[in-house]
């Protein structure tokens, strides 16, 4: 099963959002037990299908009954974390779990993280896949004998991967993480000029390249972003790394400040069957 953490004004939106059904039939004097209990199962029903990793609508139904799309949720209806334009110039906006940045709720999650770590190892799993909220646990417990993949170094090599032959310059705006940072040295250093919007990041970047030529290639820059929706049948690559370090039986974390090899991480993914979407390129 996949899930996330959610702030709690999240819940409660979610929860006035589902409630105007309800609220409806009540006030309109047309509500029944079955009505109520009808409405609760479907909601109940879909949440779980649409966490439950796996397929179990065919996407030919999809294509014959389109409409079919709004009143049901699949796995593969995820929000893609970051898109890109299909030009010679490329703009990125990486975003970060909002619950996580509120301070007063950063404890509180870290210890549902650092829980989910520990009962992972009680119970013997090899690789546990908590995307890059887990930055710090792992070093405070260096004995623990499940690796835990955040999937930093899949997700670069998609992205890599997935710009147009010929792209001669991609923009980067936003905050950086972890991502954004390992993304940008890659390109810089496969002769791509990248455009970073805030100064501190620029000479961040421009600190970690060792030869004049990449640094070269760094240009303080703003541009523009967007966000698109994940097609059917597609998973993230913080999902799919997760299962590939398992697959491959590769016995090293990925998290914090460390990174996996990229070339490693994408061929091992084509090997065990993972292709890109190519409506993303």
């Amino acid at each position: 099963m996949a899930a996330v953490i959610h702030p709690f004004a999240e819940h409660m939106a979610y929860f006035a959002l589902f409630a105007i059904p309800l609220t409806t039939i009540s006030l309109t004097r047309t509500a029944s037990l079955a009505a109520f209990g009808g409405y609760v199962t479907f909601i109940d029903i879909m949440n779980n299908m649409g966490h439950c990793n796996f397929e179990l609508i065919p996407k030919s139904v999809f294509a014959i009954f389109p409409p079919l799309k709004y009143i049901m949720y699949t796995p593969s209806r995820i929000t893609k974390r970051s898109a890109f334009n299909a030009s010679n110039n490329t703009g990125f906006r990486l975003s970060h779990e909002a619950g996580y940045l509120i301070e007063w709720q950063r404890e509180a999650i870290n210890g549902l993280i650092e829980a989910a770590i520990l009962e992972a190892e009680g119970k013997g799993i090899k690789v546990l896949g908590l995307g890059l909220l887990n930055q710090f646990f792992v070093r405070r417990n260096p004995g623990l004998k499940v690796r835990v993949v955040d999937g930093s170094s899949l997700v670069v090599a998609v992205v890599l991967n997935s710009i147009p032959a010929g792209t001669t310059e991609v923009v980067f705006r936003g905050n950086f993480n972890k991502v954004a940072s390992y993304l940008a040295l890659a390109l810089c250093r496969r002769g791509i000029k990248v455009g970073i919007s805030q100064k501190d990041h620029y000479q961040m970047l421009k600190s970690k390249l060792k030869s004049t030529d990449d640094q070269e290639k760094l240009f303080l820059s703003q541009t523009y972003s967007h966000k698109n929706w994940l097609p059917r049948r597609v998973m993230s690559a913080w999902r799919i790394a997760g299962i590939v370090h398992g697959l491959e039986g590769w016995n090293v974390n990925e998290c914090g400040n460390q990174i996996f090899d990229i070339d490693k991480v994408w061929e091992a993914a084509l090997r065990h069957g993972f292709t890109l979407n190519k409506s993303f390129t």
